[in-house]
């Protein structure tokens, strides 16, 4: 890894998400991994799409109606 690659990392304010957001994805969350709560807040709250690997969230979250997934 070249040291210049951190200058392409984007740090996000947490005070950017909507408490509605939040609480939201706590809830889409809550028994699939509550970890990724915040970063499925982020993706509602940009109107973007999350890129996961995850396979347990991605099911758990299609399952509960959430398909925006890169």
């Amino acid at each position: 890894m070249n040291p210049s690659d951190f200058s392409k990392i984007n740090f996000v304010d947490k005070n950017i998400i909507s408490l509605n957001n939040y609480n939201s994805t706590k809830e889409l969350c809550r028994d699939i991994d509550i970890n990724d709560a915040p970063f499925v807040a982020l993706a509602l709250e940009l109107e973007a799409v999350l890129w996961t690997g995850d396979k347990t969230l991605k099911n758990g979250l299609k399952d509960k109606g959430f398909d925006r997934f890169f």
